[in-house]
């Protein structure tokens, strides 16, 4: 068996602190992300937000995202959101179809109680249909 020199542990100790240090920055890094600025594709984070999965929102955006509602917020979209579940509210938002728009609808809901209010869905031709309720 051979001797574990002092240098060789050490230098074991801060390899694992660095990757441990490292890992929630990567991590964060696949979230998808919620911008809100009618500039950036939101589609990613919004749809994981919808799907109850982790989802950050940048810094600074004039929104409420929380788990089950969205509140403010302009939002470009490349493909149609789908809403599932219940109890699910949306206010004060605008949706927007980003140039490259892939989808017939903007939205599309499955779900029972789900409140969609103030909200303005623009496909700007992209899209057919701006909102589906059902299959």
């Amino acid at each position: 068996m051979e001797k574990l020199s002092r240098r060789s542990f050490l230098g074991g100790v801060l390899a694992l602190s660095v990757a441990a240090a490292a890992a929630p920055v990567l991590a964060l890094a696949d979230v998808p992300v919620i911008y809100g600025d009618g500039v950036h594709d939101d589609w990613a984070g919004l749809q994981a937000m919808f799907d109850g999965r982790p989802f950050r929102v940048t810094d600074g955006a004039a929104l409420v995202a929380t788990e089950g509602v969205l509140n403010g917020g302009i939002f470009s979209l490349s493909k149609t959101l789908v809403i599932r579940g219940s109890h699910i509210t949306i206010q004060r938002a605008a949706f927007n179809a980003a140039d490259d728009f892939e989808g017939e609808a903007m939205l599309r809901v499955h779900g029972d109680g789900c409140v969609i209010a103030h909200c303005v869905i623009n496909g700007r031709g992209a899209a057919s249909t701006a909102l589906r309720i059902g299959a």
